[in-house]
């Protein structure tokens, strides 16, 4: 495999110019020793054991020739079943206990989040991780070099020069993955939903899908939690608005304001009647498509508005770890997420992310949100068998939570297809699923655009 080979060599000749090549980790006179994390036994398996022995072979074959400036290459390769918690553990023991130079094209996003900080804590370099994710250049880091562009930079340059291509139709669909901030309901003052309400205007969407999602990688939402294609869905939108909680940061400041919060001595910060400025921890964390710089952005909305906002990014298992704890022990006044709906069914928001009962580590309730109407609501559409009437329940839900605003609601991701336009009457499904039961070619215009297989 050729990142093994321009790795040893590149690398080596950095160490070897600089004088350092006898005394860095995992390079002696006779051998280089490189480390790998794959998945050969979790949810990825089949591909995690072909980049192994892809590697393996490659290496073998540098060895046969001799190596790399005389230096055999040693490459240790960990299972990491693609769990975050076990990919740490497979670093430490590489990086610590094998002392390896680099880790050489370890597998997911996820996990390699999980471990650069045990191998960057080390001066262990991060080589060509076999995940496009823009988490592996970004932020910036000495020790991390990518193997190609990132996903995010593929679609931006790759979109506009599909969309101008008359052989190709291409289509953007929202996505059933929505974007929000977690709301601790349970710490003051973001009990109160006048202040919860703030928040949500405060936060310009319009801004995060253009300067995040390069404008046409996430849309606005048009209702909270839901996206179109999840029954139930209904266009929750005020009249004549783009999205719910449109960005108004002068209303946002007057519910403050009716909550007891505005800035009493021109610091530019809100304080309640007693003069305690109102501070609010937010975590973020280096990992999904866009959460670093969605963290950044909310801090800057949330100082506009006048409140103190401490960001912290977070590794991704630490992150997990501290979103996956009940009431008692949460640390976090806000946090970035976002939830996906697999089954395109309302049922899973309403019983699993809202419910009262799903409360972490119960469930997904994050927020540590409780209504009894919106338990009720739940409840009721849970075992409704009536399509119309469940459908009408599950709108009544979503006004209750306009009204409640138990998250900072954020935009919706995009998916993006391109079939050739012979292709017709295929259907991309919101869940990344692509429907062709009904789909036909026709044929003489793909033998017109000279396509022959």
């Amino acid at each position: 495999m050729k990142p093994v080979h321009s790795l040893a060599a590149a690398l080596l000749a950095l160490a070897g110019a600089s004088g350092h090549a006898q005394t860095a980790q995992g390079i002696s006179k006779n051998e280089i020793v490189l480390g790998s994390i794959q998945d050969l036994s979790g949810p990825i398996a089949g591909f995690g054991k072909q980049v192994r022995q892809g590697m393996l072979l490659r290496v073998d074959e540098l060895n046969e020739q001799g190596g790399v400036n005389g230096r055999k290459i040693k490459l240790l390769i960990e299972d990491s079943a693609y769990d975050p918690k076990k990919a740490v553990l497979a670093a430490q023991k590489l990086v610590n206990q094998d002392k390896i130079f680099a880790m050489v094209a370890h597998i997911g996003t996820p996990t390699n989040n999980a471990a650069m900080p045990v191998q960057f804590e080390k001066n262990v370099i991060n080589f060509f991780p076999v995940t496009a994710a823009r988490e592996m250049t970004e932020p910036f880091h000495k020790l991390k070099f990518a193997g190609g562009s990132s996903y995010y930079d593929q679609i931006r340059v790759a979109l506009p020069r599909l969309m101008k291509d008359k052989s190709l139709a291409v289509r953007t669909i929202p996505s059933l993955q929505q974007h929000y901030v977690v709301i601790n309901n349970l710490v003051k003052p973001l009990d109160d939903p006048r202040v919860r309400q703030a928040l949500n205007y405060a936060t310009d969407k319009a801004g995060i899908v253009k300067s995040v999602f390069a404008g046409t990688g996430a849309t606005l939402s048009k209702a909270p939690t839901l996206s179109p294609g999840v029954f139930g869905y209904a266009d929750m939108r005020e009249p004549g608005k783009d999205t719910i909680f449109p960005f108004d940061l002068a209303k946002a400041r007057a519910l403050l304001k009716e909550a007891g919060y505005e800035d009493r001595n021109g610091d530019g910060f809100v304080e309640d009647a007693q003069g305690k400025v109102l501070s609010l921890k937010l975590y973020g964390r280096k990992a999904g498509p866009g959460d670093y710089e969605i963290a950044q952005l909310i801090k800057t909305f949330l100082e506009k508005l006048g409140i103190k906002t401490e960001l912290t990014v977070l590794e991704s298992a630490t992150f997990s770890a501290a979103l996956s704890v009940g009431p008692k022990d949460a640390k976090y006044d806000l946090a970035i997420l976002s939830w996906t709906i697999p089954t395109a069914d309302p049922d899973e928001p309403m019983m699993y992310m809202t419910h009262t009962k799903a409360w972490k580590p119960a469930g997904a309730n994050r927020m540590f949100f409780s209504n009894p109407e919106t338990d009720r609501l739940a409840e009721l559409a849970h075992t409704e068998s009536d399509p119309a009437k469940r459908a009408t329940i599950v709108r009544q839900w979503m006004a209750e939570l306009l009204k409640l605003a138990p998250v900072i609601y954020l935009p919706t991701l995009n998916l993006t297809d391109a079939t050739r336009t012979y292709v017709h009457d295929g259907v991309y499904l919101p869940a990344n699923v692509y429907d062709g039961t009904a789909a036909w070619i026709d044929q003489a215009e793909r033998k017109r655009q000279g396509i022959n297989r």
